[in-house]
């Protein structure tokens, strides 16, 4: 493989989700290029049904990307926040 363990610092768990993500990285653009002519996807919805897009990197992409607001991109932290302190669901 092209990674070694005592390279990236912290717990197995840390250099599981490192190869975790650079999965997800390859077989998103191993879609991108297949799919989209080596462009990324023009929707939110096409977006995130590339391994390891959700909703949150689907909004920021599509503003920086296609210059289309289509929602701010937030962590969960902040639903959670608002939704004890504004008594709604915000998601």
């Amino acid at each position: 493989a092209w990674y070694n363990i005592e390279y990236f610092p912290g717990t197995y768990y840390n250099y599981a989700l490192i190869v975790k993500k650079a999965d997800y990285i390859k077989n998103a653009t191993k879609i991108c290029a297949e799919s989209y002519n080596g462009d990324i996807p023009p929707t939110e919805k096409e977006l995130v049904k590339l391994p390891g897009v959700g909703p949150k990197m689907a909004h920021i992409t599509m503003n920086v990307a296609w210059g289309q607001v289509t929602g701010i991109g937030v962590d969960s932290h902040v639903h959670r926040i608002s939704n004890r302190l504004m008594g709604q669901k915000t998601y």
